[in-house]
C-alpha cells in the first residue's frame, strides 16, 4: 500500500488527468495487489475515490480497464501502452487578448483526428462555421450544468476526444483557471500595429502568470501570424517572432502563417465548413486548401502528430 499511496500523491499533483491515465499509471500495483490477494478489484476502486479527489470512475469501467489489460501478456501489455502513450490528449489553447485576429478561424481549421473546439467567449458563437466540432461553454454550463473549463475538458477526455482546443476570449479573467491544463498555445495576430502590441502582451501575461503559479511547465508556443498580404507582413512577422522568443526562449517552438484570404468571410457568413465549401466554390477551396494544407502541417509537426 506504501507505494500505491506514493503514487496517489504524484498524481494528485498534476492539475489534470484521465481516469484511464490514472489506471494506467497504477495499473502494476493493482495487478500486484490483486495477485497476492491484498485487496480485491473493489477495495481498490474504493482506496481511489476515497484518495484521488480526480479519480471519478465507476466500477464497472474500473473493472472493464482491468479486464482489457489483464487478459494480454507482458509484452502485449507494453505495447498496450505504448500505444496509449502515443494517443495522450492534447490540450490546446487558442489565444490572444485582441480580438479579431482568427482565433475562431484557426480552431476551425485545424485538422486534427478525435477533435473538439471549446469557446469559451461568452460573447460569441463560434459554432458559425463547424457546429459538428465546437461547444459554447456558457451554454454547455447552463443547460448541462458543467461548473468549470476543467470540468469541460474532463468530459471531452471521457467522451474520447484527443485534441481539446480550447477557443478563448479576450479577457484573461475568463479563462486563467484552465492555464495550468494546457500543453499547447497557439497565438494568431495580424499585421496591424494593435494586434501586434497585444500579441506580445498576451505573452507576456499568460507567461509571467505561470511562472506565479509555480506549476510544473511543459508548455510550448507556436505564433501563427494570420490574414498576410505580402512579403514585408512576413518580415514583420520575424520581428514579433524576435520578440516573443525572448520571452517564452525554448518553449517557443512553433511559426507559421496563413494569407488572407476572401473565403473565411464567406464561410463565416454563409456558416459553412471548408469541406462544405468544395461543393459552392472548388477553384476558391483549391487555392484555400493549399494555404490550410501548410498550416495543419506546421502545426502537426508543433503538435507531434506528423503522421496523423
Amino acid at each position: 500500500m506504501e507505494n500505491v499511496n506514493i503514487i496517489i500523491n504524484e498524481l494528485n499533483s498534476f492539475p489534470s488527468l484521465s481516469n484511464k491515465i490514472i489506471f494506467k499509471e497504477l495499473f502494476n500495483y493493482i495487478v500486484y495487489l490483486k495477485d497476492k490477494k491484498e485487496l480485491s478489484l473493489m477495495q481498490i476502486h474504493q482506496i481511489l475515490k476515497e484518495k484521488l479527489p480526480k479519480y471519478n470512475g465507476t466500477y464497472d469501467a474500473f473493472r472493464k480497464y482491468y479486464n482489457e489489460y489483464i487478459k494480454n501478456e507482458k509484452g502485449e501489455k507494453m505495447e498496450i501502452n505504448e500505444e496509449f502513450e502515443n494517443q495522450k490528449v492534447k490540450k490546446i489553447a487558442i489565444v490572444n487578448f485582441k480580438g479579431g485576429v482568427g482565433k475562431s478561424t484557426i480552431a476551425n481549421l485545424l485538422d486534427l483526428n478525435n477533435k473538439v473546439i471549446i469557446n469559451l467567449d461568452i460573447a460569441q458563437d463560434a459554432q458559425k462555421i463547424n457546429s459538428d466540432e465546437t461547444y459554447n461553454f456558457y451554454s454547455l454550463k447552463e443547460e448541462y450544468g458543467i461548473d468549470s473549463i476543467e470540468e469541460a475538458i474532463q468530459g471531452a477526455i471521457e467522451g474520447g476526444k484527443k485534441n481539446i482546443i480550447l477557443d478563448t476570449p479576450g479577457e484573461i479573467e475568463q479563462f486563467i483557471e484552465s492555464l495550468p491544463l494546457i500543453d499547447y498555445f497557439i497565438v494568431p495576430f495580424t499585421p496591424a500595429d494593435r494586434s501586434i502590441e497585444a500579441t506580445i502582451t498576451t505573452i507576456e501575461t499568460i507567461n509571467e502568470i505561470l511562472n506565479d503559479m509555480k506549476e510544473k511547465r511543459n508548455d510550448k508556443w507556436c505564433l501563427v501570424i494570420n490574414r498576410f498580404l505580402n512579403d514585408n507582413d512576413l518580415n514583420e512577422f520575424k520581428n514579433v517572432y524576435d520578440k516573443a522568443k525572448k520571452i517564452l526562449k525554448d518553449k517557443l517552438i512553433c511559426k507559421t502563417n496563413l494569407k488572407n484570404s476572401q473565403v473565411i468571410p464567406s464561410m463565416e457568413r454563409k456558416k459553412m465548413s471548408l469541406k462544405d465549401l468544395i461543393k459552392e466554390n472548388p477553384i476558391a477551396y483549391g487555392v484555400f486548401k493549399k494555404r490550410v494544407t501548410e498550416l495543419n502541417t506546421n502545426i502537426k509537426k508543433f503538435l507531434g502528430e506528423e503522421n496523423v
